[in-house]
């Protein structure tokens, strides 16, 4: 009798942006959606590195439920934010949020273009 067994490599972190806004608003119109920097797994990870960039000249930009001692501050004339003191390591599963499921949320008025957009 023979047996015989295949082990792959090591597991791997997944962390993933996951983006949830509305798909349309009217200029003028508040707009609010979350960003979720999540760490699908199976395996820790380390190191992680934020990106946000949302339109440019947006008004009343605002960010909340941040992780515990994070910020997050919009440079109007290139659309870029900056997020700091975000955590450098995710479990698997875990979100970069204060309640660690929802992600951070994001809201605006919506530009007279009636055009604006988040990348992640």
């Amino acid at each position: 009798n023979a047996a015989s067994a295949n082990v792959g490599g090591p597991l791997v972190a997944d962390v993933t942006p996951q983006l949830a806004f509305p798909p349309a608003a009217d200029a003028g119109q508040p707009v609010s959606g979350t960003v979720r920097f999540r760490n699908l797994g199976p395996s820790p990870a380390g190191g992680v590195q934020y990106a946000l960039r949302l339109t440019p000249q947006l008004q009343q930009v605002t960010f909340g439920n941040l992780p515990v001692g994070a910020t997050a501050s919009y440079a109007p004339g290139t659309g870029v934010v900056t997020l700091a003191a975000m955590p450098a390591t995710l479990a698997a599963g875990a979100t970069a949020s204060a309640n660690g499921t929802t992600g951070i949320t994001v809201a605006w008025v919506q530009p007279p273009s009636g055009s604006s957009a988040v990348h992640a």
